[in-house]
């Protein structure tokens, strides 16, 4: 990335994906040069920078980029890992989103659902694929589909849900894993690493 800052171009690696992140490395390169660092080393404070546990990890498995930020969701927090897992899976021969329910919404949930829903269908193509992950994301699921997104609603991963997600899933592809914690859709995980396509 480059910043101009004092005016002088910053140049500077970031690990982490999405627009959302860039802004915070901005904010931090603004705090940085006002507390008297230099440019320099706010340059090498960000390169040091990888994401948490489940927040946007990138984890190759067999044929299959995955992008577990299955931490926690909000539906802003959603709609900018979509956004970000469109960018850095652009030229993925197919994208695929499992996103479980958002939880504690309170009388919005359904509507918010919707909007993540739509958001999804907004980023993704034709091709690329989403599954809705709980009682609540069966409203996301209606309407990425009614906005013209290949989607499926599972109630849960219990049962053999997740081994189908995982043997749905074809050589290349890029998934994305994104849920509220109560959701746990890296569940989907173990599944993929015993499905035909890495084990076979």
């Amino acid at each position: 990335m480059t910043a101009r800052a004092h005016g002088q171009l910053v140049q500077f690696e970031l690990r982490l994906p999405g627009v959302h992140n860039a802004m915070n490395a901005l904010a931090a390169l603004a705090m940085g040069l006002d507390r008297g660092l230099t440019p320099a080393q706010i340059v090498r404070g960000l390169a040091t920078v990888e994401p948490s546990e489940m927040r946007m990890v990138r984890e190759r498995i067999g044929s299959v980029d995955v992008y577990n930020d299955a931490y926690n969701a909000n539906p802003d927090a959603v709609a900018a890992a979509l956004r970000s897992f469109a960018e850095v899976a652009a030229r993925a021969p197919r994208r695929v989103a499992v996103l479980g329910d958002m939880l504690e919404l309170g009388d919005a949930e359904r509507a918010l659902h919707e909007e993540v829903g739509r958001v999804a269908a907004s980023v993704l193509e034709r091709g690329d694929r989403a599954w809705f992950i709980g009682p609540r994301s069966r409203f996301g699921a209606d309407a990425a589909r009614e906005a013209g997104l290949d989607a499926e609603w599972v109630e849960s991963l219990d049962g053999g849900a997740a081994a189908s997600i995982a043997a749905a899933l074809a050589e290349g592809d890029a998934v994305l894993l994104k849920g509220s914690r109560g959701s746990a859709v890296e569940r989907v995980l173990p599944a993929l690493r015993a499905a035909p396509i890495v084990a076979g």
